[in-house]
């Protein structure tokens, strides 16, 4: 029974007293063993926390070893993906800040049909004013 209540405790116990370390504040991962996430804070190794998965790794390739960026400039591109820099730090670019939205394309597109139909009409005046200029040349001075 006393083995059992023991057991039950260590059972409850999180991974940050199991590991003896605490858990990350951040969501900066610097190494990876075991399926186990480790940060830096204060000088010592601490274990990031399970919310970093979800905040984090929906759509940054560069996640658990660099941090995703929160805005998308891109400094460098390389094989693994767009990479920039914030906080003094490599992070990558999020595939979000380059995908289109459903909801938009349509507005670009009937947007660009109404550009097209002014530039039209721009140079259908402009072929008028050529003729009315062709025109007003060969009329003879009264």
């Amino acid at each position: 029974m006393k083995n059992l209540s023991i057991l039950s405790l260590i059972a409850g116990l999180s991974a940050s007293l199991v590991y003896a370390y605490d858990e990350c504040s951040t969501c900066k991962v610097y190494y990876v063993e075991d399926g186990v996430q480790w940060g830096v804070e204060n000088k010592d190794w601490c274990i990031i926390p399970s919310k970093c998965d979800e905040v984090l790794s929906k759509d940054c390739f560069s996640y658990p070893y660099y941090a995703c960026c929160e805005g998308c400039d891109v400094i460098e591109e390389t094989e693994e993906g767009k990479w920039g820099v914030e906080k003094n730090a490599w992070c990558g670019i999020k595939d979000s800040c380059f995908e289109k939205s459903e909801a938009v394309e349509p507005l670009l597109k009937m947007k660009l049909l109404e550009l097209l139909k002014m530039v039209g009409t721009l140079l259908k005046m402009l072929v008028l004013v050529d003729i009315f200029k062709q025109v007003k040349l060969r009329v003879p001075m009264l």
